[in-house]
């Protein structure tokens, strides 16, 4: 037990030599932590219930302690495509993918373009015999492409906020 202890305290003292430093830490005293910056950027609506869920996840990763006054705003063009993969003989699919692709955009209060990066994921969902059990699986796949793309922008905004220079 000891040992371990040592282990992880040696590779935390090594990581921290090579410059490693977490996401969310304070990078000195004038720096920010990009929780906290992520915290004061309110999202644009986004068309339709795939956007709504979009936005959702968005708010739940970047303001899990509430929102605070907005310095930022995140604008999201979002496009989702059906397809069908797995064609069998009778033409019949057994497989879909779900493609969303699109771009974000982070404003600051007045209005001047910060960052644009694109984004894509394309889940896949089985095509069942039962329509109610394809509903379902395709449901599923929507969930779980926008988790991914709302993981990604958090990501990328995290990093954003770490690197860009702080105006005071």
């Amino acid at each position: 037990m000891i040992r371990r202890r040592v282990a992880v305290l040696s590779l935390l003292v090594a990581l921290t030599g090579c410059g490693f430093q977490p996401l969310y830490a304070k990078r000195g005293p004038t720096g920010g932590v990009a929780g906290e910056e992520m915290a004061k950027v309110r999202i644009a609506n986004i068309p339709d219930r795939t956007g709504q869920y979009l936005r959702n996840a968005l708010i739940d990763r970047m303001q899990p302690q509430g929102a605070q006054e907005a310095a930022y705003r995140l604008e999201i063009a979002l496009r989702e495509q059906q397809v069908n993969l797995g064609i069998q003989q009778d033409a019949t699919a057994t497989r879909g993918q779900l493609r969303y692709s699109g771009t974000y955009v982070l404003k600051d209060a007045a209005g001047k373009e910060l960052t644009r990066e694109s984004f894509r994921a394309s889940p896949a969902f089985n095509i069942l015999d039962s329509e109610f059990g394809t509903i379902l699986s395709s449901e599923d796949a929507r969930e779980r492409g926008l988790k991914q793309i709302a993981d990604d922008i958090t990501g990328r905004l995290a990093l954003y906020f770490t690197r860009a220079p702080k105006a005071e």
